[in-house]
């Protein structure tokens, strides 16, 4: 043993040398794997934070109203209506709506007017089973009308339904009050 010492204490510079490099050496090491396990977490936090990102737009999908206006006759022989019908998964809530006749004739003008009267703030449920009928008459048709509806979802979400010259859109519009007809 007195012999290992011995050689330690003539050749310590050497030793102290060599083992301040395989320190250097080691201390590199876990510096680049650090490194790249630090890069790894920012990559498995980015893929978390749009896997959330995707399943509230999931959530907020599987209870999103479609309202919509379409002609309707209940049954052939019948009196034709023009009615809000929400095709969506979710309850529409808050809807306001505004109808304008493309032509202006007096007595469509007068009923468009009465319904939208009559028919504030409507809550129209889930699919197609809960009708608001707003016209009846075979001069109401969806061909003689515009209309813009806006409604929202159980999150505070506020769409906006348009008709004019034959188009419906569809869009997300940003959070805000409804507006009041």
């Amino acid at each position: 043993m007195s012999c290992w010492i011995q050689w330690m204490q003539e050749n310590a510079i050497v030793v102290q040398a060599f083992a301040t490099v395989l320190l250097v050496g080691v201390t590199i090491f876990y510096a680049i794997r650090t490194h790249s396990i630090a890069k790894a977490s920012e990559k498995n936090a980015e893929a978390a934070r749009e896997l959330v990102k995707s399943t509230e737009d999931m959530k907020v999908a599987s209870v999103r109203p479609l309202v919509v206006l379409k002609d309707r006759v209940d049954q052939p022989g019948k009196t034709p209506c023009l009615s809000l019908i929400n095709m969506g998964l979710g309850p529409a809530l808050d809807v306001v709506y505004d109808i304008k006749p493309i032509r202006e004739n007096d007595t469509i003008k007068e009923r468009v007017e009465k319904a939208m009267k009559e028919n504030k703030g409507h809550v129209i449920g889930i699919a197609s089973d809960n009708i608001v009928d707003l016209l009846r008459g075979n001069s109401i048709r969806l061909v003689n009308i515009n209309f813009t509806i806006e409604y929202s979802d159980i999150y505070g979400n506020i769409y906006r339904t348009t008709y004019r010259d034959g188009e419906t859109n569809v869009k997300q519009i940003p959070k805000r009050t409804l507006r009041k007809s």
